[in-house]
């Protein structure tokens, strides 16, 4: 979750899959959910709290212990079909009841498809894969619609209302993530790393360099770093993402498809590594690290696959705070929207945001894995100063001459060195800055250059 106050009124946010997330359990989801709501419930002055006190507590509770529920209904096959298994069905009925939804209505939109067809009503059983699909697409959708909703009311209670002239925004994010088993969720975080590590080098970097050529100071042997390749071949239609929408939306995509699909694509990229023994998984070179992605359930996780059906059922829930949460199914026209769609949206509408500011970062490093005090770890800090920029950030001043001074103040300090030299008399500004230069044999563009006014 990423957050970005501006000027105490908004709150700009992304998300990736909630796939892994809602995957924790009733009890997990409820505490960490009832941990922001509960406090709040006394606080009428405070956050979202007085937003909160028109909201019918028990619903809410009842809400977040249902949100979880359904992971935890177990699905098996039955005589050549899909059902809930026995010992699961007062789990569901349990989590129907926390909603105020019919535990039949809801059986039967999870285990199947009822379309209409040359004007018959036809209904289609589910396959195992299906029925798994709609159980999790339930949970993901209800949770991220809670999201929304918090974001909202934090909105809506922070509003300081009418313009301003002037605001500090905070973008506060987790970081690169590289875990043993990478997927669509470190796909997602680390493209918007990689995007406001782009951010970075053309506002340091490239910034710096202008400043140079701009004074007429040589800099065309000093090498910043660009990570725009990168980006593309994550971000891009041609990319990981693109191909993967592109998978989604084909009837018969499948995870192997989109592998074979980007490998191709993109096997020249020097940016992507595909090993003839990954057979599951695909390597992205980030600016931080190289990170192996495995395929399996790449493309379920980007699609958006609650059914419209389901959307009706929620809204007619006797819980009025789940009911209010789904909006009405609409006709899509054109490409069905998909989640990696959906977050590259959000990352360039919050880049358009940064690009409009004057930005300063704070880098947070980890002394030590271990968690405990009065510890230092020098690989593990070394690793993140070099995949956070910052060692980057030092060899582009080093070598971009980092010590820059106005002849006035540049004369001023080293005159001495050439006070008894008949040349330096009656000179001043750039050219006696050139004698002190050529006094200590420092004219060698290796060493310094003189550019218009420094």
């Amino acid at each position: 979750l990423f957050l970005a106050t501006q000027g105490g009124r908004r709150i700009y946010w992304n998300k990736p899959s909630l796939a892994e997330t809602v995957g924790g359990g009733t009890e997990t989801i409820t505490f960490f959910l009832l941990a922001l709501f509960v406090p709040m419930r006394n606080a009428s002055n405070t956050l979202v709290g007085y937003s909160l006190l028109n909201i019918e507590v028990r619903e809410l509770s009842n809400f977040l212990e249902g949100i979880g529920t359904p992971n935890t209904v177990a699905v098996m096959i039955d005589t050549d079909t899909t059902q809930v298994a026995a010992h699961s069905a007062e789990t569901l009925a349990q989590a129907c009841g926390f909603w105020g939804i019919p535990v039949d209505d809801c059986t039967r939109e999870m285990l199947t498809t009822t379309s209409l067809m040359r004007g018959e009503t036809v209904v289609m059983n589910h396959k195992l894969a299906q029925a798994v699909d709609c159980r999790d697409a339930l949970s993901k959708h209800m949770y991220e619609k809670l999201f929304s909703w918090l974001v909202q009311k934090i909105n809506q209670s922070t509003d300081a209302g009418g313009d301003t002239a002037s605001w500090i925004g905070v973008l506060d994010i987790f970081g690169f993530e590289d875990f043993e088993i990478n997927s669509f969720e470190q796909i997602c975080i680390n493209l918007a790393n990689e995007t406001l590590q782009n951010h970075y080098n053309n506002y340091i970097f490239k910034r710096d360099m202008e400043e140079c050529r701009a004074e007429g100071v040589n800099v065309d042997d000093i090498k910043c770093p660009d990570n725009s390749e990168c980006l593309k071949l994550v971000a891009d239609a041609t990319g990981v993402l693109g191909l993967l929408d592109e998978e989604c939306r084909l009837g018969t995509g499948t995870d192997a498809g989109f592998l074979e699909k980007v490998s191709q694509i993109n096997a020249p990229n020097p940016f992507f590594e595909r090993k003839p023994t990954m057979k599951a998984s695909f390597t992205v070179k980030h600016y931080a690290g190289n990170v192996t992605y495995q395929i399996k359930g790449l493309l379920e996780k980007n699609r958006d696959t609650l059914k419209d059906d389901f959307k009706l059922l929620m809204r007619r829930a006797s819980n009025k705070f789940a009911a209010q949460l789904l909006p009405a199914p609409v006709e899509r026209v054109g490409r069905v929207p998909t989640v990696g769609g959906f977050f590259k949206l959000q990352v360039a509408e919050l880049m358009f945001l940064i690009n409009s500011t004057t930005p300063h970062w704070i880098r947070c490093i980890k002394p030590h894995p271990a968690k405990k005090p009065l510890m230092f770890d020098g690989v593990s800090v070394t690793n993140q100063l070099e995949s956070s920029g910052v060692l980057g950030t030092v060899k582009i001043r080093k070598a971009g001459y980092p010590i820059r001074m106005t002849f006035d103040k540049f004369n001023l300090r080293y005159k001495i060195i050439v006070v008894a030299d008949s040349k330096a008399k009656g000179k001043d500004g750039r050219a006696l800055s050139d004698l002190i230069l050529a006094a200590v044999q420092m004219k060698d563009k290796k060493y310094a250059q003189l550019g218009k006014t420094k």
